[in-house]
């Protein structure tokens, strides 16, 4: 595995041992990294992928960069670490498309890319409609149309140039010396009219192989620019790079918790602490105590202890609701009626409209749902009530929850169990979980296991399980 790889976030220290193990090139390693695994003669070279944590949710990384080497690496994960699920971007980051000015809306400006309707953020300009626009993906597109940009920027292997003017540098550039070298390049080269930006890595290289990326990079930029008058739009004229969206289940973490021991001092459920910003020192410090000397097991037992006596009976509690189509969303909060350290009952009161899924009901104003959560199941067991009784009861099956304060976060694994107020037992969805796997948004083993916890469930509900009306009399009773 020749493919070199740049890692950041939460996930560093595990991905990068990871990684190294089975081939992959480490580049511009962070300093408690290279200190964890020895990566002192490490490369400090443009990586051929990034690893980065989503900005937005930190049980998830983005991975962008050539295509092979994020199909390589997203392989290695799906082998590596259980329960993952990946999405790949529905357009290319940084793509150009020769496209058509189709409408203004509010958000921008409509263009067609062949196909289908993009949107231009900020244009410089003023557009007609019908008019020939040449536009980029600024970043990965989960769902929904991808949002443009009209000032093309192409990146080389050193340096990138955009429309503007000056020279801009990576902020690890701290000698004038270079500085001025490079800014002397930028004029010899005749880049007038052009922003250029070098990074950290051209300092490492050579000044004529930095003169012929610029080169290059500038004769691409004057090519692309004469598609505005050849050829037909709209069209692709420049690929972009890969991205793919990976979600880590707690499953998954517990792997990655495993990977990183092996280097360095990790308290049980670290990764999944760290997803939690008001635990990150308690879990640092508890790490500080294991690498001296303190046992791992009984420093991970109080950790664990500590977060769950800091949820509250009557405290407010999010079900973080991750799914396959990549969306997470955010449920209806509830209240703590009960929780042990191992179950939890939460109470949820509806006053809107609606349906409820699978049992193909109306939502009630007053309607009332407890929703029994067990660590380590893979179940969300869902009864719903209204003042005539009970309404049916709705299993969801999902990867074992991560019980925080003030949130339940898992991954909804699309088919469910539901049970109807007279009686019928059934599993829904089965084709939409189905879809996920041809998709490769899972892989088998997750399938397999959702498949068999349905089942598991149908079983349940139609004889073994506490009836409802047994949870309901002891929530009165608690």
């Amino acid at each position: 595995m020749c493919f070199k790889v740049k890692v950041r976030g939460i996930y560093a220290t595990a991905l990068t041992k990871l990684l190294l193990d089975v081939g992959f090139t480490i580049v511009d390693p962070s300093l408690e990294v290279k200190r964890r695994l020895n990566l002192e003669d490490s490369l400090y070279e443009e990586p051929d992928v990034y690893v980065t944590q989503d900005d937005r949710d930190p049980s998830r990384i983005i991975v962008e960069g050539a295509s092979e080497a994020c199909k390589a690496l997203i392989d290695i994960l799906r082998r590596e670490v259980p329960c993952i699920a990946v999405f790949e971007s529905k357009f290319n980051p940084y793509s150009i498309y020769l496209a058509t000015v189709v409408a203004g809306v509010d958000e921008g400006i409509l263009v067609d890319i062949g196909g289908v309707y993009g949107l231009l953020v900020g244009a410089s300009r003023t557009y007609s409609i019908g008019e020939r626009i040449l536009v980029q993906v600024q970043a990965p597109c989960w769902s929904g149309i991808p949002k443009l940009s009209d000032n093309i920027v192409l990146r080389g292997r050193f340096t990138k140039i955009s429309q503007g003017f000056g020279v801009e540098f990576d902020p690890r550039i701290r000698s004038e010396e270079v500085k001025m070298d490079l800014a002397r390049l930028v004029e010899r080269i005749g880049l007038k009219g052009f922003k250029v930006y070098f990074s950290a890595y051209s300092t490492s290289r050579p000044i004529t192989d930095i003169a012929t990326d610029l080169s290059d990079i500038l004769s691409k930029y004057l090519r692309i620019s004469r598609e505005l008058n050849e050829g037909n739009a709209p069209r692709i004229v420049e690929q972009g790079v890969k991205a793919f969206l990976v979600e880590f289940t707690g499953i998954s973490k517990a792997k990655l918790d495993e990977i990183r021991s092996s280097t360095t001092p990790t308290v049980e459920g670290h990764h999944s602490f760290k997803c939690c910003e008001d635990l990150g020192k308690i879990v640092d410090f508890s790490e500080y105590l294991i690498a001296r000397g303190f046992d791992r097991k009984t420093l991970s037992d109080i950790l664990r202890g500590y977060v769950h006596r800091s949820i509250e009976l009557g405290s407010r509690v999010d079900l973080i609701h991750a799914t396959l189509t990549g969306r997470v969303l955010k449920l209806k909060p509830g209240m703590v009626k009960f929780f042990d350290g191992r179950s939890m009952i939460v109470k949820r009161v509806f006053t809107g409209k609606g349906m409820y899924d699978g049992l193909n009901i109306p939502i009630s104003s007053g309607d009332v749902c407890y929703t029994v959560i067990e660590d380590g199941s893979w179940f969300l067991r869902h009864i719903y009530l209204s003042q005539d009784g009970l309404k049916g009861e709705y299993i969801n099956v999902n990867t074992p929850p991560e019980i925080l304060p003030g949130r339940v976060r898992y991954l909804d694994l699309a088919v469910d169990v539901v049970k109807t107020s007279d009686g019928d037992v059934r599993i829904v969805d089965l084709e939409e979980l189905e879809r996920f796997l041809s998709e490769g948004v899972i892989g088998r083993d997750l399938y397999e296991l959702a498949i068999a916890k349905a089942r598991e469930a149908e079983d349940g509900l139609k004889s073994g399980w506490k009836s409802a009306d047994e949870i309901l009399r002891y929530i009165e009773f608690i």
